[in-house]
């Protein structure tokens, strides 16, 4: 986190020299851009499978979204591949998983789908 908000604040001071040389003198400020760790997701999908990084040559029960996207959802092994649920929970866009797809926290699963 230093090191990316000391080169913004190196990428705007030769912003603003180079300004300075052109006869536009500009203020440099380092600005800060809220990352959402965490995005609301509720809609309907279907229990697929993915595969898995680790350990290899296996696959991952997830949820894939009508919207796009497949998650790792907390309860969703307990349906079969091919239903179609609706989940309310949060994608989670920072975590790391062992499966070619994301992950959604708090999760609440509804069969069937609405």
């Amino acid at each position: 986190m230093i090191r990316s908000v000391s080169l913004l604040v190196a990428i705007g001071v030769v912003f603003a020299a180079l300004g300075i040389v052109a006869g536009q003198a500009q203020k440099a400020e380092a600005q800060i851009i809220p990352f959402p760790f965490f995005t609301p997701i509720a809609e309907c999908g279907t229990v697929i499978t993915v595969p898995s990084v680790f350990p290899p040559e296996t696959e991952c029960i997830v949820w894939k979204a009508d919207s796009g996207g497949a998650y790792i959802v907390s309860g969703i092994e307990a349906f079969d591949i091919g239903d179609r649920v609706f989940v309310d929970g949060l994608v989670c866009n920072t975590c790391l998983t062992t499966c070619f797809a994301g992950a959604i926290l708090n999760a609440t699963i509804t069969d069937p789908c609405p």
